[in-house]
């Protein structure tokens, strides 16, 4: 069930069901982020435990840009923060567009999260090895499993 699309206008709309009475094939509807944990899961070495939309920042050396950097560094921390509080993540990835930043993110989210956390070791914060591609190969795992089968590695390439 297509709870709410904005993109779309829909609400409450049975396009799973729909699309599988008209192709009469398997069909499962799921979120973007639901899907790239999939992917995460089944093919990137991590345990997806948290996940969120992001801006792309254009980085650049003037003290604006600096300034903007450091506090999406310092939003994400204590995002993650807070779920580190409720969830009790092992690890954290940064995954789809946000995992293309790499280590120049994971680097500073790291050293903030620590300054935040310290009642316990603060999670592993990576990026994605599956890059900003990573919800395709979750909603490809995804039918390949609506099909009762075992997706193939190449599913990720």
């Amino acid at each position: 069930m297509a709870v709410y699309s904005a993109n779309l206008g829909w609400r409450d709309v049975p396009f799973a069901r729909l699309l599988a009475d008209h192709t009469g094939l398997p069909t499962r509807l799921g979120h973007d982020v639901t899907a790239g944990g999939i992917a995460e899961l089944t093919y990137g070495g991590h345990e997806p435990a948290a996940a969120r939309n992001s801006v792309v920042l254009q980085l650049g050396t003037d003290a604006v840009a600096a300034r903007v950097w450091d506090e999406a560094v310092e939003a994400l921390a204590l995002a993650i923060a807070t779920a580190t509080m409720l969830l009790d993540p092992s690890v954290v990835v940064f995954s789809g567009g946000l995992s293309a930043a790499g280590e120049e993110l994971v680097v500073p989210v790291r050293r903030a999260l620590a300054d935040k956390i310290v009642w316990r070791q603060a999670p592993s914060v990576v990026a994605s090895a599956l890059g900003p591609r990573v919800g395709l190969a979750g909603a490809s795992i995804t039918a390949w499993h609506a099909a009762g089968h075992d997706a193939p590695a190449e599913c990720i390439g």
